[in-house]
């Protein structure tokens, strides 16, 4: 009663929006709203079923069956996402839950359902299917039907923990069906994610990527491509590579075909069959075919060639946003006079990076870490780079970039220094970002002000790297002797609760500084 004396005051205005905000911060809530009324339920209801998040996978047959009782809201559906716990591998773990003979009755009557069921040469009938392979319980089969009954989806997010054979075998059918049909009219984001716990899984991809309306794909951990035509996937518009695509040849040849390329994301996999000089055959290939289109470059390779290399960047005249490590920008070695008149050089030999010029580039971030070598010549480049006046007028912001257990920031101040001071005579503005370690996909980051010393940016910095030797004192601790009458482990960790305390004051010393600073603002 109180639930429906709530929704008779608020104005249905006001229900709409709310359901709008649960629709995208907290699906369970808007569940939880729709039960309450009957208009509740009739408000909720399009925006409950628009943006779906299946968070347990053992939940797929069920929504699966819910929507053959209720077909209709099938063609609310705009986007999939299925992520959660390992997939069951046996039928017992879905049968109870599940009315398997009204389910086969429903989908009978589906056309792009039986079709599909004649390709795998599997009748719908349920008795059949407890005694075949295609288990009532597998992960692909029940997906691939599933999507099969969104006519209207847009963006399709998959957590893969094996392979899912019948899912693969979806896409493949719909490109090769001969009646013309488009079974996905309207799908345009693809986000594919093998789990970690099979680091060598994978997908079919090509028939995946030959659906016409595709334009932005995203592969995390996918390791296979096969033969792929030039035609598949140029109607991409933006790709991301993280950890993706084993054998560089792959990355390549799917490049080859993404003419119409606007952004690429590219994490390079520590298993990946590294040949030299991959970063730099990737920028041509792009300057070959996405050199007019590309907006946005994002590149992070854990193996780079250590000889630098020319590649002509005047090309890309629309590329706004580069992302490189900080290696590409290195001085190339020179070998005598002829050398300045290398192929591709275009008379910029003499600013010592081969990544020049750079036409429309307004923001320019540059990966630092010592895993690439020594970073004594990185900071007197990046000092060469700003100050060469080869950098275009349009480049307003330089960001650096690193991991905390990549750069030791207390060893690198002088090599800052210099970059701070460059950037400020140049009129760049300068932004000092560090991901974090513990919170995988959040960074820390410092804006450099025009009057700033870099010794004033330490504090958070050095705070950090006690707790990293605090950390790495606890870890000494496992592998000490104990035996040893040197120091007894009650000393040891009143000396780490005596740092922890000293890092924590700091840190809170900090905190109220920032806090001042801001209230004076």
């Amino acid at each position: 009663m109180r639930a429906t004396a709530t929704s008779d005051i608020l104005p249905d205005d006001v229900l709409v929006e709310i359901s709008r905000v649960l629709a995208v911060q907290c699906q369970e809530s808007l569940s939880n709203l729709s039960r309450c009324s009957k208009h509740l339920h009739h408000i909720t209801t399009p925006y409950l079923y628009r943006d779906v998040r299946l968070s347990r996978v053992q939940a797929v047959p069920l929504f699966f069956q819910a929507l053959c009782y209720h077909p209709d809201r099938a063609h609310r559906i705009r986007s999939l996402n299925v992520t959660g716990e390992n997939y069951p591998t046996e039928s017992e773990n879905l049968m109870p839950n599940l009315d398997v003979g009204e389910i086969f009755t429903h989908i009978s009557h589906s056309v792009p359902i039986r079709q599909f069921m004649e390709y795998l040469q599997a009748p719908i009938d349920p008795v059949w299917h407890y005694t075949n392979r295609y288990e009532l319980g597998d992960q692909g089969f029940w997906l691939a039907l599933l999507v099969l009954q969104l006519p209207g989806l847009r963006e399709i997010t998959v957590e893969l923990n094996r392979n899912a054979f019948d899912f693969e075998v979806l896409f493949r059918w719909a490109a090769m069906n001969t009646d013309g049909r488009n079974f996905f009219p309207s799908l345009t984001t693809v986000k594919i994610d093998v789990n970690r716990n099979q680091p060598w899984a994978g997908v079919e991809l090509v028939p995946l990527l030959n659906v016409p309306s595709l334009r932005n794909v995203t592969l995390v951990r996918v390791h296979r491509l096969n033969y792929l035509g030039q035609s598949v996937v140029s109607q991409i518009r933006s790709l991301d590579l993280d950890e993706s695509l084993t054998y560089s040849g792959d990355v390549l040849r799917l490049l080859e075909g993404c003419s119409h390329l606007q952004t690429l994301r590219i994490r390079q996999p520590p298993s990946l069959r590294h040949r030299e000089g991959l970063e730099y055959d990737i920028l041509r290939v792009l300057s070959d075919t996405a050199a007019t289109s590309l907006e946005d470059l994002d590149y992070y390779g854990c193996g780079l060639s250590r000889d630098h290399q020319v590649v002509n960047m005047a090309d890309f005249i629309n590329l706004k946003k580069l992302k490189i490590a900080s290696p590409m920008i290195l001085p190339r070695p020179t070998e005598g006079p002829g050398s300045a008149g290398a192929p591709g050089s275009s008379g910029e030999s003499d600013s010592g990076c081969g990544l020049l010029p750079l036409r429309n580039i307004r923001e320019l971030t540059l990966y630092i870490s010592s895993d690439w070598g020594p970073l004594e010549p990185v900071w007197p480049a990046v000092v060469d780079l700003i100050t060469t006046k080869r950098l275009p007028p349009t480049l307003m912001t330089l960001y650096l970039q690193w991991l905390p257990d990549h750069v030791v920031v207390r060893e690198e101040m002088t090599g800052l220094k210099t970059v701070v001071q460059a950037a400020h005579k140049c009129g760049l503005r300068l932004h000092l970002i560090e991901e974090d370690v513990w919170w995988p996909g959040s960074t820390r980051e410092i804006v450099v002000s025009e009057d700033a010393d870099v010794e004033d940016l330490g504090p958070m910095y050095a705070d950090m790297e006690d707790l990293g030797a605090m950390y790495a004192d606890v870890e000494d601790l496992g592998a000490m002797d104990l035996d040893t009458e040197q120091q007894s482990v009650g000393e040891i960790r009143q000396g780490i609760l005596g740092r922890l305390w000293e890092t924590g004051r700091r840190w809170m010393a900090v905190c109220f500084k920032r806090l001042k600073s801001l209230w004076e603002v």
